[in-house]
Order: C-alpha cells, then sequence, then structure tokens
C-alpha cells in the first residue's frame, strides 16, 4: 500500500520519486488514520492510484489548508515525472 505506482508495475524508477510517493502515503495515514489506496487485489490498488482514488474522512478535509491538499496532491501524484521533487 505504500508503494509507488510505478514500483508495482515493475518498471525502473527513481528512488527519490518513489519515496515521495510513500512520505505522502504515511502522511495521508497520519491524517486520515487509514490508507488512501488498499486492495487485496494489486491490479484494483493499481487502479486507484493511477485514478487518484483517494478521499479524506468527513471533516478531516474541512480542516486542512490549501497548502496540505496541496501538498496531498503533489505527493500522490501518479506520473514520477510529474510528483513534487525533493531538494
Amino acid at each position: 500500500s505504500y508503494c509507488a505506482p510505478e514500483v508495482i508495475r515493475g518498471v525502473r524508477y527513481d528512488p527519490f520519486s518513489a519515496d515521495v510517493w510513500s512520505c505522502g502515503v504515511i502522511l495521508y495515514v497520519m491524517v486520515n488514520a487509514s490508507l488512501p489506496f488498499s486492495s487485496k487485489d494489486l491490479k484494483a490498488m493499481l487502479k486507484n492510484q493511477e485514478a487518484r482514488n483517494y478521499k479524506m474522512k468527513p471533516g478531516v478535509d474541512s480542516q486542512m489548508t490549501s497548502d496540505f491538499k496541496d501538498l496531498m496532491d503533489r505527493s500522490l501524484e501518479p506520473d514520477p515525472s510529474r510528483r513534487i521533487k525533493m531538494k
């Protein structure tokens, strides 16, 4: 559930970009107390990751700042070339 889509697909990947994804998942779990993408079926989980099918629990979403929402969206970007970078 913490692996970036490119890792699940088994293609060459940038480990730093994949770590950003994993940190985004951890941040989501810390705020939402659940995983953003989970499924026993790996293909279904990958499909949810690529479609960005994650939602915050009611009440949590209304308390998030626009900067936090932006960080979540940019961290959980399925396209590694568009994902936020670490300096």
